[in-house]
């Protein structure tokens, strides 16, 4: 661990990456500990993808889907929406270069898709490519809003058995300045193997209110309090972290 205050980064090791280099360029220090694990589920080939509206929930799922149809479909996507900005950045780095970013949520993501597929007129069938476990049902939402439309979940986040050696030392040691967390089930596993008696040192920063609810409220809230992020994405956690930090130094 690096010097400044200690910052746990609790994401699957893919995202953790990129969060961990966000924190420490603030000047904290990233500690590691993946509350979630990842784990290939299904596959997805070219012909599945070819003429579709693609939909990406999530940039794990672009990277599982890009590892699929290395070498591109016989026929490129009719159109690739992603729920935010850094899925749309993952989903073009990985060759999708039309794709579009949403909002950063599921339901309005749902909303402008319907929008754009509606005004297209005779609108391809869409493809939902996701992890097996979801805050929002953005393929019933789609359904419901008259497209065509399968799904596939790529990937499961399964819960870890325990905590890294350097996450472990640094909650005893009580060097943790924040928490970060993107998910409610990322708090849950977390929750689940993390020492309790050493938690109320330390606010969970959280990229939205659903996220927030499962550390629990007043009284009975697992940390020292919840913060919750403006919207739904990593430069808006940092945005808190960053005056979080600042206002105890």
């Amino acid at each position: 661990m690096t010097g400044g205050p200690g910052v746990l980064i609790t994401r699957p090791a893919r995202p953790a990456a990129e969060t961990a280099e966000a924190v420490a360029a603030l000047g904290f220090a990233p500690i590691l500990a993946p509350a979630l694990e990842m784990r290939r589920l299904d596959r997805v080939t070219p012909q599945d993808v070819s003429g579709r509206a693609l939909a990406f929930t999530s940039a794990e799922a672009v990277l599982a889907a890009a590892e699929d149809v290395r070498g591109g479909p016989a026929e490129p996507p009719a159109a690739v929406y992603c729920v935010g900005d850094k899925t749309a950045e993952a989903a073009r780095a990985a060759g999708f270069d039309a794709a579009k970013a949403g909002p950063g949520d599921g339901a309005r993501l749902a909303e402008m898709m319907l929008s754009d597929l509606h005004a297209a007129g005779a609108a391809a069938p869409v493809l939902v490519v996701r992890g097996r476990d979801v805050a929002f049902d953005l393929a019933g939402a789609l359904r419901a809003g008259g497209m065509e439309v399968a799904e596939r979940a790529l990937y499961a986040a399964d819960p870890v058995a325990r905590l890294p050696a350097p996450a472990r030392s640094a909650l005893t040691a009580g060097a943790v300045a924040a928490a970060l967390f993107f998910s409610a089930r990322t708090v849950a596993a977390f929750l689940s193997i993390a020492p309790p008696q050493r938690l109320k040192r330390f606010p969970a920063i959280c990229n939205s209110a659903r996220t927030a609810a499962a550390a629990g409220e007043g009284p009975l809230c697992a940390f020292s309090e919840t913060l919750i992020a403006r919207e739904p994405t990593l430069s808006a956690v940092l945005e808190v972290l960053r005056a979080t930090i600042s206002a105890r130094r």
